[in-house]
């Protein structure tokens, strides 16, 4: 097909009409939409405390669980490797504070 074959095709459409009873189905249709109450609108009103409690709970639990694991994290001190003797680096031997020492024979 070459573009002088494509441009008497296309240049020769056929007018599409709708068939009987088109027009007047639509027209009906549109008028009914129109004439329909408008659809009930959401209560904003209602529901934005709700959503702003639920955020303001939900901060709350986040600051409450920062607080908690930062004081948990500062209370946690470390223990100095001096104060315990016995200990491999690499965690084989039992850690025995020094001063229970003396109670073990």
């Amino acid at each position: 097909m070459n573009h002088d074959n494509l441009d008497y095709l296309l240049s020769h459409e056929a007018d599409i009409v709708p068939s009987s009873g088109f027009t007047a189905s639509l027209m009906n249709a549109v008028d009914a939409q129109a004439q329909a109450p408008a659809p009930i609108a959401f209560p904003w009103k209602r529901a934005l405390p709700g959503m702003a409690a639920a955020v303001l709970s939900l901060a709350w639990i986040v600051f409450a669980c920062v607080a908690v694991f930062s004081s948990f994290r500062a209370s946690v001190a470390p223990i100095p490797f001096g104060y315990l003797s016995g200990c491999h680096p690499d965690g084989r031997a039992v850690c025995v504070p020094k001063d229970l020492k003396q109670y073990m024979t």
